[in-house]
């Protein structure tokens, strides 16, 4: 099945796409957005398209993988394809796929508000298990939920375990797709 036709079944049709950055220089794959209202109301999703045509190291293999990410505020949404273009960038120049539990950053504010300073790598749980991997040719393609948290929880994954964190996120179920949450509590003694 094709990746886009996977992303629509899943998030509906697109409504915006980008294939050059802000200073117009094209960008090795592109970043769509769809919505609204998916995965569920008030959320839109941006998805790279095109990631997936390098194959990237992980430990112990390689992975084909296209990120995800979730995004309640609208304001902020106009952040997220930038975003999405580096750690993408990011990934193709060190020809390294982002592993469940990886943590990129603390690297300063994301975004223009609160706390969220880095990136955690995750299963994409807002969605079917069936939206998780996606066949494309002879390739299974890995979506990854990019999910923006803070520099506590960051430090929690680093020293806890990404275990632990993801505990975390089901014990306290912050909303993951809202740019202006808290940490979660258990990552607060890292601050």
């Amino acid at each position: 099945m094709q990746l886009i036709r996977h992303l629509e079944r899943h998030l509906g049709p697109p409504e915006h796409e980008w294939d050059t950055d802000d200073t117009g220089t094209p960008m090795p794959f592109r970043i769509v957005r769809f919505g609204p209202d998916r995965p569920f109301g008030g959320v839109r999703t941006h998805a790279t398209i095109g990631l997936s045509a390098h194959r990237l190291d992980l430990p112990g293999g390689w992975v084909w993988q296209e990120l995800v990410m979730h995004t309640r505020d609208g304001e902020l949404q106009e952040f997220v394809p930038a975003l999405l273009d580096q750690v993408g960038a990011e990934l193709l120049g060190a020809g390294a796929g982002l592993a469940r539990g990886q943590v990129i950053g603390p690297r300063g504010q994301i975004f223009p508000v609160d706390e969220l300073t880095a990136f955690y790598a995750a299963l994409p749980v807002y969605l079917p298990d069936e939206f998780r991997t996606v066949t494309v040719g002879e390739r299974p393609v890995q979506l990854t939920w990019l999910i923006p948290i803070t520099s506590s929880e960051a430090e929690f994954a680093q020293r806890v375990g990404w275990a632990q964190l993801e505990k975390a996120f089901e014990n306290e179920d912050p909303d993951l797709t809202d740019f202006h949450r808290r940490g979660v509590s258990a990552a607060r003694q890292f601050e």
